[in-house]
């Protein structure tokens, strides 16, 4: 019996790798004008006392919030677009 001569090898493994992560902006992947979510990483820390880090104070409809890395972004009230930040360098 001749059954070598239709053999035929198995198809390559199909190997997954996990994607790149996207690239990184700032801090958290802050960007200037993209929006401010954390509605994932807990509590938003409000920033009043703005001489303690440093900060101008902010133009009205915008506040300072600081995220759990010392970051401080100025973030606009209505819509939630961040207008600056600051990194803390930690």
């Amino acid at each position: 019996r001749d059954h070598d001569r239709y053999y035929r090898p198995a198809p390559p493994r199909v190997v997954y790798r996990p994607a790149p992560p996207p690239p990184r902006y700032g801090g958290y992947g802050w960007r200037v004008g993209s929006p401010y979510r954390n509605y994932y990483s807990g509590p938003v820390y409000v920033v009043n006392d703005y001489p303690r880090y440093h900060l101008r104070r902010p133009p009205y409809g915008h506040h300072w919030i600081r995220d759990d890395r010392g970051n401080m972004l100025l973030v606009a009230i209505a819509t939630g677009v961040i207008a600056q930040y600051v990194l803390s360098g930690r």
